[in-house]
């Protein structure tokens, strides 16, 4: 049709999905629940025979269509063949005549069925779930049958007469089920519908603050570096913690042609102790998914002394390669990094390059990485190997400091990647050695990041641990424990996929999806390359104490604007004084709510005076064969419970489904994109919990007084009636 408001997001047809579905549980509710009622009397087990033919029917065609889908056709026709030796044995287990052979035949089902599942699991949201499930309830149903029809022939008198009543004519209550049905599916529809957007309004605010407070647009280059910013937001009044963060985008592939990504770095160790997060957003808990983030071990850094003023290493180039100058890269105790040259690689034979360290970064420095640089771009470098041994560095006294000798054959040094196909790599060598027993060999090929190559320090021994939406698995390819390249700020980063999720806090799935790394180590490995443009923590997440009231947000607004303050609490007041979204639906399930009940009590009432009229000569013969007025009260009350019982059930299942129909179609943003989060069908108990009351004390009246009603039946009278 196109559309509602021509926007093909949103579909009208789906707005009738909720009557259609009610229409035809209902029609299918008249021909099913007689054999209910013939079922729980022990009368008859038809709807089990029902209930196994629709499984195996149902399985058989779900299991041959996916064979042929995956051309897997003989591992089908075993699913198949013992699909068919369930139905078999239910079939000759049904015409057993001798226990002991109906035992075996059960046995052999259970046997079968559970092949059955082993051999063809059942996936959630998969086309075989829902006959696998039948599948599974084929030998219970069975059991209970036998269960109920021995205790109809042993229960009271009140109960057995019950149930014979019930199952001798069970299209009387067909209507009386039907009326419960749509009373109760439109009432939890009402208040499903509303509780469900209300709780979505308020997910969506939570989702995109993730904490009380989310500040958005912190300068890149703070005085005192990122713990002294920390430190400022903390000193604040009414603030109880503070986490940094830092937000980039990025790529799959080289040069900006992969796919395009969301990068998020929050501190793995303090984030999930003020973040909001819901249990359904990954098959893990915010603790475990933090815990992935942390690398398995963690290396020490490199320091130099505080006393240094120069910094060298021995090397010997495979050759004069001629235009290859070597750097070192220094971070200072700020997270400032600057890269010291040490001239030209020079003649292929050991010898030494040096140079004086920075005097103006904050000491202690820490040695991140060695570089070759060769002034070309992308593939065009000269590929070959060069040995390195004894970093050290000289301090103002003449002191000579070893910082690495390339001894430990399980060496945390890691190449830099400078394409996704980077082949570099560093390893330990004893085949040409200067000082010690071991020498450290870098190889690298043509691949350059803007003429750069080299070795790094990596914190965690290994590429950076990283956690992935389902969305970027799905659009990349990946699997859970890849090791793949990402482009963050025109530099390669080696990462390894470390866990899962749908969904995280201020991340949209949609698209190329994202990817969360811990922020320390993601801005190391960032920073490493970039000496000249520093990426630093661009978010704060601030959790504020109770009763802190607004001073916190109006010193914040001052500093960094009004947009880029994220307020929970007050983006959820809003919400609060929404008239639409609160007063609205409000309003809807009130006048649903009287709907229902004027509907329930004429109704329900209509249809006791019928059945009383209809019945009172049954009645009479009871009493007159000696059933007493207490157990025919019991009677009465037993036949109509379930009654009630089967169609407030059926008409809440029923009503919950309609409602996820109904919600599906409508919860949609202000621009017609999907709800992010998605939402979570959740009833207004302040509205159901009356009316379900109200449903009950109409049928405890009602039966009250039909129990009167029948009481007072006239046996003399009735004797006289003709036809009675």
């Amino acid at each position: 049709s196109g559309g509602l408001f021509r926007d093909v997001e949103v579909n009208e047809a789906l707005l009738l999905a909720p009557v259609l579905l009610l229409t035809l549980v209902a029609l299918l509710f008249m021909r099913f629940f007689p054999l209910f009622v013939r079922f729980i009397s022990g009368e008859s087990p038809d709807m089990v025979h029902l209930l196994t033919w629709a499984a195996s029917v149902s399985l058989i065609a779900v299991t041959a269509a996916n064979g042929f889908r995956t051309g897997d056709m003989a591992g089908s026709l075993t699913v198949l063949f013992l699909v068919s030796a369930v139905g078999g044995a239910y079939w000759l287990t049904h015409k057993a005549s001798h226990a002991a052979s109906k035992a075996y035949g059960l046995i052999a089902q259970g046997l079968l069925v559970s092949l059955v599942l082993w051999l063809h699991p059942p996936q959630l949201g998969s086309a075989g779930l829902a006959p696998s499930i039948g599948l599974m309830a084929v030998v219970p149903g069975q059991f209970l049958f036998i269960g109920l029809r021995r205790l109809s022939r042993k229960s009271p008198v009140w109960v057995s007469m019950g149930l014979w009543h019930m199952a001798r004519n069970p299209l009387q209550y067909s209507w009386l089920v039907l009326l419960l049905v749509m009373i109760t599916g439109l009432g939890v529809l009402a208040t499903t519908v509303g509780g469900t957007l209300n709780r979505s309004y308020q997910d969506r605010v939570l989702y995109d603050t993730a904490a009380d407070f989310r500040i958005t647009g912190i300068p890149g280059r703070i005085a005192g570096g990122p713990e002294a910013l920390k430190a400022r937001y903390a000193s604040m009044p009414g603030v109880r913690d503070v986490s940094l963060g830092v937000r980039v985008s990025g790529s799959l592939g080289a040069n900006y042609t992969g796919l395009r990504i969301q990068v998020l770095g929050v501190d793995a160790q303090e984030f999930q102790y003020f973040a909001w997060y819901r249990d359904d957003f990954s098959e893990h808990s915010l603790p475990e998914v933090m815990r992935s983030l942390l690398p398995v071990t963690v290396r020490s850094p490199i320091e130099l002394p505080v006393d240094s003023a120069e910094i060298g290493l021995f090397l010997k180039p495979e050759f004069n390669f001629g235009n290859i100058f070597v750097w070192v890269v220094v971070q200072d105790a700020f997270g400032s990094t600057e890269t010291v040259s040490l001239g030209e690689a020079g003649e292929a034979e050991w010898h030494r390059l040096s140079a004086q360290l920075p005097r103006q970064m904050a000491p202690p420095l820490t040695l991140v990485s060695v570089q070759i640089f060769e002034p070309v771009f992308g593939p065009a470098g000269t590929a070959g190997f060069i040995r390195f041994d004894d970093i050290h560095v000289v301090t103002r006294s003449g002191e000579v400091i070893v910082l690495e000798d390339f001894e430990d054959i399980r060496t945390a040094w890691l190449p830099l990647a400078t394409s996704s196909i980077s082949t570099d790599v560093i390893r330990v060598s004893d085949d040409d050695v200067l000082l010690g027993d071991r020498s450290g060999i870098f190889r690298f090929g043509k691949d350059t990041d803007n003429g750069v190559r080299g070795i790094y320090r990596s914190p965690g021994g290994g590429p950076v641990p990283i956690v992935a939406s389902s969305s970027f698995m799905k659009a990349s390819g990946s699997r859970l424990g890849d090791s793949i390249i990402v482009e963050v700020r025109n530099r390669f980063i080696p990462v390894i996929i470390q866990d899962v999720v749908d969904y995280f806090p201020t991340l949209d799935p949609r698209g190329g999806g994202f990817i969360i790394a811990d922020r320390d180590t993601l801005l190391t490995h960032i920073n490493i390359l970039s000496s000249d443009t520093k990426t630093s923590p661009n978010e704060m997440y601030v959790s504020q104490a109770q009763g802190a009231g607004d001073a916190f947000r109006d010193i914040v607004v001052r500093m960094v604007g009004q947009q880029g303050v994220r307020d929970r609490e007050r983006q959820l007041e809003e919400l609060r004084l929404d008239p639409l979204i609160t007063a609205g639906w409000q309003a809807m399930v009130l006048l649903t709510a009287v709907v229902i009940i004027f509907t329930a009590g004429l109704g329900y009432i209509t249809y006791l005076l019928a059945f009383a009229e209809r019945s009172k000569s049954e009645m009479g013969f009871l009493l007159s064969l000696g059933l007493s007025s207490r157990q025919m009260a019991k009677m009465l009350t037993m036949e109509h419970l379930v009654i009630v019982f089967v169609g407030l059930a059926l008409g809440t299942i029923t009503g919950w489904v309609m409602s996820d129909l109904m919600v599906s179609s409508v919860a949609v943003t202000e621009d017609g994109r999907q709800v992010v989060p998605p939402f979570i069908l959740q009833a207004d108990l302040r509205f159901l919990a009356p009316i379900y009351a109200a449903l009950i004390g109409i049928f405890l009246a009602s039966i009250y007084r039909l129990i009167r009603s029948m009481r007072q039946v006239d046996l003399q009278t009735l004797s006289r009636m003709e036809g009675n």
